[in-house]
């Protein structure tokens, strides 16, 4: 448990790095902008207490994955697929065109049921943008084995969402 100085100082520390990822993750022209992205993300994590810093990175990529696919699934409704929401692809070895976000959403999830802990480490490379060291950190896991689950979670991404 962290103490209201600690956590306005995670926050704060955080605030800016999740703004860049959300600059990144989201196509230009989308329906949310990322600083809208990123308070959203800071509203639904409000009164939470965080166990550290990890927990806090951990949380707020689940939220900003969750967001994504929230809008994504309201704009399908509300245009009947016309309104697809774009996210970019991040971490599958070459720059891509953004992919439709419940697509992306639909292959993580599938990773998830399959094998959680490759779930996690595509959530955290694709939605976080964390290096695999980062992400071996944040799941207590080796570097080794975060590359090897990585290369198994790319090839599926690269299959279901590129044709290849």
């Amino acid at each position: 448990m962290q103490d209201s100085h600690s956590t306005a100082s995670l926050i704060q520390e955080s605030y800016r790095r999740l703004r860049q990822l959300a600059r990144q993750q989201l196509d230009a022209g989308g329906s949310i902008s990322p600083t809208d992205l990123v308070h959203e993300v800071f509203l639904r994590m409000e009164g939470h207490e965080w166990e550290s810093d990890l927990h806090f990175r951990r949380t707020a990529v689940k939220a900003m994955r969750q967001i994504i696919v929230d809008r994504a699934r309201r704009r399908g409704a509300a245009k009947r697929g016309g309104g697809a929401v774009r996210v970019t692809l991040r971490g599958v070895g070459e720059v891509v065109d953004p992919v439709d976000a419940l697509a992306l959403d639909a292959v993580i999830a599938k990773l998830h049921e399959a094998d959680a802990r490759r779930g996690q480490v595509a959530e955290l490379v694709v939605f976080g943008g964390f290096s695999q060291e980062e992400v071996a950190e944040l799941l207590g896991a080796s570097v080794r084995t975060v590359q090897r689950d990585w290369r198994v979670a790319r090839a599926l991404l690269r299959a279901e969402l590129l044709g290849g």
